[in-house]
C-alpha cells in the first residue's frame, strides 16, 4: 500500500504545478526535491553539539557491580602481562605509513 500526500492549499498546488512545468518534471518530483532541500538545510543548521550524542560516563571501579569489577580486574591483569612483552623502542606512531595529507602511502 502506498501512502498519498494531498496538497490541499491552492497556492501550494499552483506553485508546484508551475515549477514542475518549468522544470519539465512531475509535481511529485518538485515536492520531493523541495522536501529533500528543506531536510538537508535543517540538518546543516543544527549546532554541532546537538548532532553529537553525549559521550558515555565511565564508571569508577567503586561504582561497578561485582561482575563489572571482576571483568575490569581481568582486563587490567591482561594489560599488565601484555605490556611486559612490549619490545624496546616499540611505538604506536604509524606516521611513516601516511603522506603529508594523511593518505596511505
Amino acid at each position: 500500500m502506498t501512502d498519498a500526500l494531498i496538497i490541499a492549499d491552492e497556492e501550494a498546488l499552483a506553485l508546484a504545478r508551475d515549477l514542475a512545468e518549468r522544470r519539465g518534471t512531475s509535481v511529485d518530483e518538485v515536492v520531493l526535491s523541495a522536501l529533500r532541500t528543506a531536510s538537508h538545510e535543517e540538518i546543516r543548521a543544527r549546532p554541532e553539539t546537538q548532532a553529537r550524542p553525549a559521550p558515555p560516563r565511565i564508571l569508577t571501579p567503586e561504582e561497578m557491580n561485582p561482575e563489572q569489577r571482576a571483568r575490569y580486574e581481568r582486563l587490567r591483569a591482561l594489560t599488565k602481562r601484555a605490556s611486559a612483552l612490549k619490545k624496546p623502542g616499540a611505538t604506536s606512531d604509524h606516521s611513516d605509513l601516511y603522506d603529508e595529507h594523511g593518505l596511505p602511502i
